[in-house]
């Protein structure tokens, strides 16, 4: 037996405009180990389906750049410098995006004289949901077996260290604790 999982793309209105195929499996005789999905297999479908998602994305990215483009405050188009790759970190693989860089408008004075659109989708190139699931375990496992078991889990690259984790965790403590404001100092005050 043979099974196909394909991405089906269709437009607001529900019309088909492509269909990609992310994996095919084979069946032969029924043993333990072909029931159902393996974790390989399953890491391997979730790494096809964001990379065709992420292909058939591209006027998603091109609308968020394109309300982007003029300046906030005055409403002029902001020069272009170029395109360069962002890279992203998400539960299922890293994404490349193309990027628009852009040069400041002179109507604020910023520290920077270009910037790139992308860059702000999240600051720190690591999906919010991957954020929470290294700092979660983080806090309830060793750095090393955080490491461990997102490595058998995900379909992450083998670029993730425990410098990265730790380094991560650290990021999400102090803009959680920037988010409680003055609420934090009454909170250690009445500990």
């Amino acid at each position: 037996m043979k099974v196909k999982i394909q991405v089906i793309f269709e437009s607001e209105d529900g019309h088909v405009q492509d269909v990609e195929e992310v994996a095919c499996l084979k069946r032969g005789t029924l043993t333990a180990e072909e029931l159902g999905l393996n974790l390989a297999e399953a890491k391997e479908i979730l790494q096809s389906v964001q990379r065709s998602m992420t292909e058939h994305t591209e006027h998603q990215v091109g609308d968020y750049m394109a309300e982007r483009i003029n300046c906030p405050c005055c409403g002029q188009r902001r020069v272009q410098k170029g395109h360069h790759p962002i890279l992203l970190r998400t539960l299922f693989g890293k994404l490349t995006l193309d990027s628009l860089r852009l040069h400041q408008c002179d109507c604020q004075p910023t520290p920077s004289k270009t910037f790139s659109l992308l860059a702000e989708l999240p600051p720190e190139r690591t999906a919010p949901k991957l954020l929470y699931l290294e700092a979660k375990w983080c806090t309830l496992l060793s750095f090393g077996m955080t490491f461990d078991l997102l490595q058998e889990v995900l379909p992450m690259s083998e670029e993730l260290n425990v410098t990265t984790l730790r380094a991560n965790l650290h990021k999400v403590v102090v803009r959680m604790e920037s988010e409680l404001g003055e609420e934090r100092q009454s909170f250690m005050e009445s500990g």
